[in-house]
């Protein structure tokens, strides 16, 4: 008669899990239990995450990996209560720039800010130059040659220890060209008076403030008689790419056509010359 030794399962003991955390954002989780000689082991978690290996990885974890993860242990056909851990994979720091606009001029300065509340800030600048610190929730910069200026950034959360990185692109536009379209219209009936609409555009938005200066100056149209003079100072606003100045046309009854000047001078942040002339737009009056 054969005699099988059997085991009592009631004494063997849950088994234990730990892990390595807490964890950031992108870590790998590493789950352990203390290994038991002949036995198999099966974990589980959140997400369906399964595993027969005594000490699984959790590669590129998120947040939504945080939980509990159970493992049991099966020995000599004995599997006791679970073993249970808890792991927390906290989300990273918000990474997030502000600068006001997606584009700046050459040459201009800027100034970019980070999420308050974070430590070890730290910043670099490519297509550009820091100016000062770098390493504080704002930088200064001024941009380079045209093209592509970024804005590396970098910060730790004080509260979980986990830090990120993010880049933010800023088009780097030239200094602006200014231009002025010519108008040709109509004259309005003697005795009346109508506008000729000049509008005043920009190739390329500017972060800055532009300016221009402009008049009016008589070809074969006499001022004050075909036409009211006019000069001032036109002004765009940054991002603004088009002004109108409007020029008011009087009706004399000539018969033949008549034309005026609008030419723009002393530009500031920008440039109004156009094949080594001041730019101009030309009103011509029909008949």
């Amino acid at each position: 008669m054969s005699a099988f030794a059997q085991v009592d399962c009631s004494t063997v003991a849950a088994p234990s899990a730990s892990n390595f955390g807490p964890y950031c954002d992108g870590s790998t989780v590493a789950l352990s239990t203390p290994e038991v000689t002949g036995a198999t082991y099966f974990w589980s978690g959140p997400n369906g995450f399964a595993s027969t290996d005594r000490e699984p990885t959790l590669a590129n974890a998120t947040a939504a990996n945080s939980g509990m993860y159970f493992v049991t242990v099966t020995v000599d056909g004995c599997t006791p209560q679970q073993g249970s851990t808890n792991v927390v994979v906290n989300a990273p720091p918000p990474t997030t720039t502000v600068y006001a606009r997606s584009y700046i001029t050459t040459n201009t300065s800027g100034t970019a800010t980070g999420p308050a509340g974070l430590s070890n800030y730290s910043w670099s600048v490519a297509g550009g130059t820091a100016n000062g610190a770098t390493d504080g929730q704002t930088v200064n910069f001024t941009a380079g040659a045209p093209g592509t200026l970024t804005l590396n950034f970098g910060a730790t959360d004080p509260a979980t220890g986990c830090s990120a990185t993010n880049s933010t692109a800023v088009t780097v536009y030239p200094v602006p060209t200014i231009s002025i379209n010519n108008v040709v219209a109509k004259a309005p009936p003697k005795g009346m008076t109508t506008t000729f609409d000049f509008h005043i555009t920009l190739n390329y938005p500017s972060s800055r403030t532009v300016t221009v200066v402009y008049y009016t100056s008589a070809q074969t149209a006499v001022g004050n008689v075909d036409y009211v003079p006019s000069w001032g100072t036109i002004t765009f606003p940054p991002g603004t790419r088009e002004e109108t100045e409007s020029i008011i046309v009087k009706g004399t009854g000539a018969r033949q056509q008549k034309q005026f000047l609008v030419i723009l001078t002393q530009p500031t942040n920008a440039i109004a010359i156009v094949n080594g002339y001041p730019a101009r737009g030309t009103g011509v009056i029909n008949p």
